[in-house]
């Protein structure tokens, strides 16, 4: 039983091995084989300004090359700085997503356990409130005798609402 784990845990292993070779490959080959491609586009097409005669189209390309390819170079730390900072954001978000799992079940069964305990509340005020609503009217007629019973000649027409 154990030996069988064992072969298990070697071929998941060497599972993610390989999937990791094909990873690095295509990344290799998203990045490697554009640039290859590139710097031969460019080279026929200078070929092909010298062999036209096309003196502008010869300046086009030296100035991408000279002044344009330069530029991107000089930019590919900050490309690769940005790719390795969101990388880096990939495995923070992994490493905090667990704790916010286990954090969002905790606060689930939290929640499951408080609700019945409110609604059991609410409805013990609601039944305190009827029982005890001929005390709240005498006890706004002793202390209050303005709003408990208007004098019979003042009474205004109370408005409907819409």
């Amino acid at each position: 039983m154990a030996d069988s784990k064992q072969a298990q845990a070697k071929t998941a292993e060497q599972e993610a091995a390989v999937r990791r070779r094909q990873h690095r490959r295509a990344v290799r080959l998203g990045i490697i084989l554009p640039m290859v491609l590139g710097f031969l586009l460019v080279l026929m097409l200078a070929a092909a300004a010298v062999a036209l005669h096309q003196g502008s189209a010869l300046a086009d390309i030296f100035l991408t090359v000279a002044i344009l390819c330069p530029m991107v170079i000089c930019m590919l730390p900050i490309y690769l700085v940005l790719v390795i900072l969101i990388g880096l954001m990939g495995r923070a978000n992994d490493a905090a997503a667990g704790g916010l799992l286990r954090l969002s079940g905790l606060l689930g069964s939290v929640e499951g356990r408080i609700d019945p305990i409110i609604h059991a509340a609410a409805h013990l005020t609601i039944r305190w409130n009827s029982a005890f609503t001929l005390l709240d009217k005498l006890a706004f007629r002793v202390f209050d005798p303005k709003t408990a019973a208007p004098p019979s000649g003042d009474i205004e027409q109370e408005k409907e609402l819409p």
